[in-house]
């Protein structure tokens, strides 16, 4: 029989998601400014080619990203706005997706640009990036982590998986 967590040890693990979260997104700022001057030479005065799109979407996306998820998670919110701010989660596949596309690029590229590898590694995209959509829908739109709501009354919007009680 699994053992229920208390209301500290909830809160305590909470504090801690939320202060990793705080870091990460601290490191994340801190790259892009401390890399900015060589990225300028390096990146932005080459030309174009597609995975130069792809990195500088991967560069700069989570830029843009990560702030709405530092929301849904750091302060205190009803379970109301967090069932509304699941949809928000859509915005997070790009992260997944992108960075696997400039790998396959570059895989195709270091192949001789077969076409034959290329096919391979388009249906293993594609199956990923599948993969990734149904456990969207299957998962993350099943809603907000109701345990959390019933212990600690308002909390971030953590997302409990179908039928599997996260241990936090």
């Amino acid at each position: 029989m699994e053992e229920t967590p208390s209301i500290i040890e909830l809160a305590v693990c909470v504090q801690r998601i939320r202060y990793s979260l705080l870091a990460a997104h601290t490191l994340l700022i801190w790259d892009f400014f401390s890399l900015l001057e060589e990225e300028i030479i390096l990146i932005h005065k080459s030309p174009w080619t597609s995975v130069k799109i792809i990195y500088l979407i991967c560069r700069y996306y989570p830029l843009f990203i990560w702030p709405m998820k530092m929301w849904s998670l750091m302060w205190d919110k009803d379970l109301s706005v967090c069932e509304r701010a699941t949809y928000l989660e859509i915005f997070l596949i790009p992260l997944q997706v992108l960075p696997r596309s400039m790998f396959m690029i570059r895989a195709w590229a270091f192949s001789g640009q077969d076409p034959y590898i290329l096919c391979l590694l388009f249906t293993g995209l594609t199956l990923d990036i599948g993969t990734q959509i149904c456990g969207y829908i299957l998962h993350v739109l099943d809603g907000a982590g109701h345990y959390l709501f019933s212990v600690l009354g308002q909390t971030g919007c953590f997302h409990q998986h179908t039928g599997v009680h996260h241990r936090l």
